[in-house]
């Protein structure tokens, strides 16, 4: 037996457990098209985050998205004249409702994706995972391991850049154009950084000869009853979400008139938002009703 020593308890158990809980979280992101399902699947994921005991460490990472959500929803409302409900016309350019309302939810799903990532983060270990994935798709699994590691990254880098640019006078305050001004100047250091910080990681990747040979593991991962539970939930999930799916539930409209949301709610599409809270359920009972994984 296994004692749990970490409060993150996802951290202790098989990888393919966590990755598999994580593909569940995107499919869904990625597939519901009611903003009012998606809400309550991100309220699951930052209990998720809290029962793990990492939900301040993500709190940074939904600041800096929510950036890039803004920067969404202006882009779509500016470039994108398509719908029937016009808010206001400007220089012969059409703002509508629709726009606005699409832009609002590509940028919520675009946000809950980030968290997702960063969440997938602290509670993969990324060397068990490395190491397991590496013997069955071989380089794709450095592939895998440098996605989950990009956003957190990113977030680092970007609160770094930003702590020395205000320490170099620059203005993230006041009027939009200000904000603007300043943050574009956040972005382009950060593309340039990444830039950089690729090559570097390929010259290291090269003069390490990785790939030439089979990598060697110091310990495998066993599967035990959690981890069977937590496959078999995620694959219901994912296989009542297929059904939700192709019974027609997941249909909504954004053009040419946006539909309200409240109205194309359906009992089977609040089940599916409700039933990730499982997760949560399931992981606080096996921390506070038994202490050991069998």
């Amino acid at each position: 037996m296994t004692e749990i020593n970490s409060d993150i308890f996802l951290k202790k158990i098989h990888p393919l457990s966590s990755i598999i809980i994580i593909i569940t979280y995107l499919i869904v992101l990625l597939t519901v098209n009611n903003i009012i399902y998606l809400s309550i699947i991100i309220l699951s994921i930052f209990l998720l985050a809290r029962v793990n005991n990492v939900f301040y460490k993500i709190y940074s990472t939904l600041k800096f998205s929510i950036l890039f959500g803004i920067i969404v929803v202006l882009f779509n409302f500016i470039l994108n004249p398509n719908g029937e409900t016009i808010l206001f016309i400007i220089f012969d350019r059409t703002f509508t409702l629709e726009s606005l309302f699409y832009g609002f939810f590509m940028a919520v799903r675009l946000i809950a994706s980030v968290i997702v990532f960063a969440f997938a983060n602290h509670i993969i270990e990324q060397d068990d995972a490395f190491s397991y994935f590496s013997n069955y798709i071989g380089n794709s699994a450095l592939l895998m391991s440098m996605m989950f590691r990009l956003i957190p990254r990113l977030t680092n880098l970007f609160n770094q850049i930003k702590e020395i640019e205000i320490l170099r006078g620059n203005n993230f305050k006041g009027n939009f154009y200000n904000m603007f001004k300043g943050y574009s100047q956040v972005i382009n250091i950060l593309f340039l950084t990444s830039l950089e910080e690729s090559v570097e990681i390929a010259e290291s990747m090269y003069s390490k000869c990785y790939g030439s040979k089979n990598r060697t593991v110091y310990h495998s991962k066993v599967f035990y009853r959690y981890d069977f539970c937590i496959i078999a939930i995620s694959a219901s999930i994912n296989l009542i979400l297929f059904l939700f799916v192709m019974m027609g539930f997941n249909d909504f409209k954004f053009y040419p008139v946006v539909i309200n949301p409240v109205e194309n709610i359906s009992a089977f599409g609040l089940f599916i938002s409700i039933i990730f809270f499982v997760y949560s359920m399931m992981i606080w009972w096996w921390k506070h009703g038994s202490n050991k994984i069998y």
